[in-house]
């Protein structure tokens, strides 16, 4: 994906701002694992309800 140079160079100066990819994917995987394991405890109650 090519950038706008102007868009780089804000990015350049602020870095806080926009993390490396790396990072913004290992945070979606977090909260998306967190997601599944919610779920999961959810049916097991279900289950031990039933």
């Amino acid at each position: 994906m090519v950038m706008p140079s102007s868009e780089s160079k804000i990015k350049k100066k602020l870095p806080n701002l926009y993390p490396p990819r790396n990072v913004q994917d290992e945070n979606q995987l977090v909260i998306f694992i967190h997601g599944i394991i919610k779920t999961k405890l959810k049916e097991q109650q279900a289950n031990q309800n039933s």
